[in-house]
């Protein structure tokens, strides 16, 4: 069974962890509506070790789309200090251009901003690389 944790607050602790140093796993986990770290520590583990095949979908997803990745749009991951930052920026760039060109076709139903983290989470899961066990 899946966490019923949110997914927004989920994928918002990852973010601030490592984006912003000075956040603690404790700090994390509260960003999660949880106290114990622990919850954090396991999202986050799954997250790391799953990053680069989300990346890899959302890629094929948004080429399935009719998109062009431009890779001068992605900054290089020299630019980061941790190559965790770097596949989370690419991460989050992908998600942004991939509703961008959801939203472009016609008869497509438009994604409120709200749920893209749902949204991918749900394809996510489908192809088995959510964040349940």
């Amino acid at each position: 069974p899946y966490s019923i944790i949110p997914i927004e607050p989920i994928f918002e602790a990852a973010n601030k962890y490592i984006n912003e140093p000075e956040t603690s796993q404790q700090s994390a986990a509260f960003t999660m509506y949880c106290e114990n770290p622990l919850s954090f520590r396991l999202h986050f583990s799954r997250i790391k070790e799953l990053l680069p095949e989300w990346i890899t979908l959302l890629v094929q997803m948004f080429i399935d789309l009719g998109g062009k990745i431009i890779e001068g749009n992605i900054k290089n991951i020299e630019f980061y200090e941790q190559p965790l930052q770097a596949e989370w920026k690419r991460f989050i760039y992908l998600i942004m251009n991939y509703f961008s060109q959801h939203q472009k076709l016609p008869n497509l139903e438009i994604i409120k901003r709200d749920f893209y983290y749902q949204y991918i989470h749900a394809v996510l899961s489908i192809n088995r690389m959510g964040l349940g066990p």
